[in-house]
């Protein structure tokens, strides 16, 4: 089985959906944590909840390649604790400017020095801080890239490459052809096997709600740090049927919003016998055996 050769995806809009947040802040006034609480002191570090003085030395090339140990009994507390992690406040680094979605739980901002490109930052709350120890840069085409990692008050702040697009952006404005559900499933399932075998993850949130397009048709799965925290072990199961869900919110986005848990096409006459054929696949097969497949 075989899709029609891929194309990049069109050049879509760039999103508007931005706000001025609340609150602004400046290097040289007291700094304010999203708390609305006082920063406290670098000397703080020693006492904090994750001791990052424990991790292994690294020999300071920025450009280091990060793999997570993998998979047995104990790999979990095995992994070593890399300095990505930073114990300090997300804003003594960027400045903050706009806020996206009502939640206001994922901001925009550059760094303050040198002035950069901008990053969206997105934040967590964490009941066990040493869930974060798992965190890695990731370095994937098909991968929103995690560039930075924060702690601070009980608090993740996880500092993402800037996307030009989402997936439900471009479904709501543009008609989706099997040739861009093809390209777009072939991507995704290069970065669920990243994220499985490279990251040692299993992807935990809604796919549909988290593929974005760069502004040159490059699709990107986000959100890969909240996977890191989350999971305990590397597992292809499930990740099959949610790229299933994800062809239905192509094909179909009005029915399957209205039914989630409706797992069939329902007029499959209206697209390729590939496509139809694919999406059945993705209710027996492994993540591998579809990218194979595609």
């Amino acid at each position: 089985m075989s899709f029609p050769e891929s194309r990049p995806c069109t050049t879509f809009p760039r999103s508007e959906n931005l706000r001025p947040p609340d609150k602004q802040i400046n290097p040289g006034s007291q700094m304010q944590n999203v708390l609305g609480q006082p920063e406290r002191s670098s000397d703080h570090s020693q006492n904090s909840d994750l001791n990052l003085r424990q991790s292994n030395k690294t020999d300071g090339d920025n450009h280091a390649t990060y793999k997570r140990a993998a998979d047995s009994d104990n790999a979990r507390n095995k992994r070593h604790v890399t300095q990505f992690l930073k114990e300090s406040s997300p804003w003594t680094s960027y400045k903050r400017f706009a806020a996206l979605g009502p939640s206001e739980t994922t901001l925009l901002a550059v760094a303050w020095n040198p002035i950069t490109s901008i990053v969206a930052v997105k934040e967590h709350r964490v009941l066990d801080a040493k869930s974060l120890r798992e965190l890695i840069p990731t370095s994937h085409v098909n991968i929103v890239k995690l560039k930075d990692a924060y702690y601070w008050s009980g608090r993740c702040f996880l500092g993402y490459e800037r996307m030009h697009i989402s997936l439900e952006q471009l479904c709501a404005c543009n008609t989706i052809e099997d040739i861009h559900i093809a390209t777009i499933c072939r991507e995704t399932l290069s970065g669920l096997l990243y994220i499985c075998n490279e990251l040692k993850a299993s992807y935990t949130t809604t796919l549909y709600d988290n593929i974005f397009l760069t502004d040159t048709g490059i699709v990107k799965i986000g959100n890969v740090g909240r996977s890191m925290i989350s999971t305990p072990s590397a597992k292809q199961e499930g990740q099959n049927d949610a790229v299933g869900k994800l062809i239905l919110r192509m094909a179909q986005p009005g029915v399957t919003f209205k039914n989630p848990d409706e797992y069939k096409l329902r007029y499959p006459e209206r697209w390729s016998k590939d496509l139809v054929e694919f999406h059945r696949a993705t209710g027996a097969v492994s993540v591998t055996d579809l990218h194979k497949g595609l």
